[in-house]
């Protein structure tokens, strides 16, 4: 009678210890990780191990923020995460959000104290520090020639916004058009759906170059639906574009061109910059 329960048990210790050797193995892998490799399965999007994050800065969590107490699988905390002490660490966190925001221009940011104040842009310079702060617009476009300084305002805005620990994604629409693409690529490590999630449920979303280029039909179609999709759930979204209504629906539809100038709901606050190119 006894024998069947020593071998039970004997069963479960060698389970343990198989589980133990693969988790064990798993955390010796992850260690190994080059800094920006880490999966997506582990919970972070990819780009927030761009290189702003050492992974084996905390051999607890790994850089995840989440890590699993190692215990007998009879205890009801077993296989359940929890929070690494880690997150309380402001700047790794402040690392994180800037890595995930992928503001341009890292050696040389473009902030507010950096705009050169000009005739024909003050309106916007206020629109955008008024944004900021949350001024109850969903949606602001700025519209202007090249050169005006929509994209310096643009980075400058998710610059202030990621340093008041609001997460932000920042991306050029032909960029992330390219992304979107090659998420169908035969090598691609992140699927389409998965890309496409990263803008559209970015808590914040600047949107640079919006109609530049003229665009194919799967083009066309994926930008409305992104654009489309913030605009009817409400989700903040800042775009910057050189066209005017008439041309930027001529080019890009008049669906899209709907949204980013809808000036009569109150959910969008459009400003024109009128000053000429900063770079003549």
């Amino acid at each position: 009678a006894e024998r069947p329960v020593t071998s039970g048990l004997q069963s479960t210790e060698a389970v343990m210890e198989s589980l133990g050797s693969i988790l064990q193995g798993i955390r010796k892998r992850i260690s190994s990780l080059p800094t920006g490799s880490m999966p997506d399965s582990v919970g972070w999007p990819t780009e927030v191990f761009a290189g702003a994050v050492d992974l084996t800065a905390c051999h607890r969590c790994y850089a995840t923020g989440w890590y699993t107490k190692k215990l007998d699988v009879s205890d009801p905390d077993f296989g359940k995460c929890f929070p690494c002490s880690c997150q309380n660490d402001s700047a790794k966190v402040a690392a994180r959000r800037l890595a995930y925001a992928e503001i341009p221009h890292v050696n040389n940011p473009r902030t507010f104290d950096t705009f050169q104040p000009r005739d024909g842009a003050d309106e916007a310079v206020r629109a955008a520090k008024t944004y900021t702060v949350g001024d109850g617009s969903q949606l602001l476009t700025l519209y202007g020639t090249y050169g005006s300084g929509k994209s310096h305002l643009l980075e400058a805005m998710a610059r202030e916004m990621c340093g008041q620990g609001i997460w932000v994604k920042y991306a050029l629409a032909p960029t992330l058009l390219d992304a979107l693409r090659n998420s169908y690529g035969e090598e691609a490590t992140v699927n389409f759906e998965q890309t496409y999630s990263r803008y559209a449920n970015a808590p914040v979303l600047f949107l640079d170059d919006v109609g530049l280029g003229k665009p194919s039909e799967w083009a066309l179609e994926k930008l409305t639906m992104l654009i489309d999709d913030r605009y009817r759930h409400e989700k903040p979204l800042v775009a910057a574009t050189n066209l005017r209504f008439e041309a930027l629906a001529d080019r890009w539809g008049g669906r899209l061109a709907d949204r980013l100038w809808d000036t009569e709901s109150g959910v969008v606050r459009v400003v024109l910059m009128t000053c000429s190119s900063y770079r003549r």
